[in-house]
């Protein structure tokens, strides 16, 4: 970007590859080269090089987490460390399930920062992107202490990732998100299965801890009014209960 790196003595890159272990060993020794030396945080990127256990398995993933705690304590530092989606289209889950491996990686952070790749067609791109070549991207969030930003747009123009700050971008949609399927089928072509599908994708988006969703919260994610909402529930009775404005799973 042409910019001077005025704060590059302020970032410390201790290279390990090729000489990378595992995360248990590797804690100890980073809290002896940092401690009291005036860090904020420490990045680990990426996490596959130096995780211990099996990552789809609870139990271990919990004492791997662990060692963050660890150098959060003893280093006097914030901990973030780079980490993967699992296999397969993740536009149908919510930002903070798309990790790859145990539920842990969901519920074990204070603060995530998820980032997917948008469906484009080259019509579109040759339309809208300055650079050919670029690619589309969502981030989203999910934050434990605050509530979650808006998510933010943007194009990743090698090196350099730019916000779309026209918002060309924001009707588009990751791989498998109920949201592009409707775009793509259309109300008029779709079928029952499909219909269900889209509704069971959404519903199961909706909720959270409680055990239902808003006809609301239902209407806003699939792009339709309140009162399709109602009909879909009609329509879908041997799942779906609505009471009182709440849509429940039978």
């Amino acid at each position: 970007m042409k910019l001077k790196p005025k704060h590059s003595h302020d970032i410390a890159i201790w290279n390990l590859r090729g000489e990378a272990m595992p995360l248990d060993k590797l804690v100890p020794i980073i809290v002896r080269r940092i401690k009291n030396q005036g860090f904020d945080a420490v990045i680990i990127d990426p996490i596959y090089k130096v995780i211990t256990g099996d990552e789809n398995n609870a139990s271990q993933m919990g004492a791997f987490s662990n060692q963050f705690d660890k150098i959060c304590k003893e280093a006097g530092v914030s901990a973030i460390y780079s980490h993967h989606h699992s296999k397969g289209a993740q536009g149908f889950k919510k930002a903070m399930d798309r990790a790859s491996g145990s539920g842990v990686f969901a519920r074990d952070p204070d603060a995530q920062l998820d980032m997917i790749q948008l469906e484009t067609t080259d019509e579109f791109m040759a339309q809208n992107a300055d650079v050919l070549s670029s690619t589309a991207w969502r981030l989203e969030s999910s934050l434990r202490e605050f509530s979650n930003f808006k998510p933010v747009n943007f194009w990743f123009e090698y090196p350099l990732h730019r916000v779309d700050d026209k918002g060309i971008l924001a009707k588009h949609y990751a791989d498998g998100d109920p949201k592009a399927n409707l775009e793509k089928s259309g109300k008029r072509n779709q079928t029952l299965e499909s219909r269900k599908d889209e509704f069971d994708a959404a519903f199961d988006i909706c909720i959270t801890d409680k055990e239902f969703c808003t006809t609301d919260e239902l209407a806003n994610y699939l792009g339709i009014s309140v009162r399709t909402v109602q009909k879909r529930v009609s329509e879908f009775e041997n799942d779906y209960l609505l009471s009182k404005g709440n849509v429940y799973r039978k």
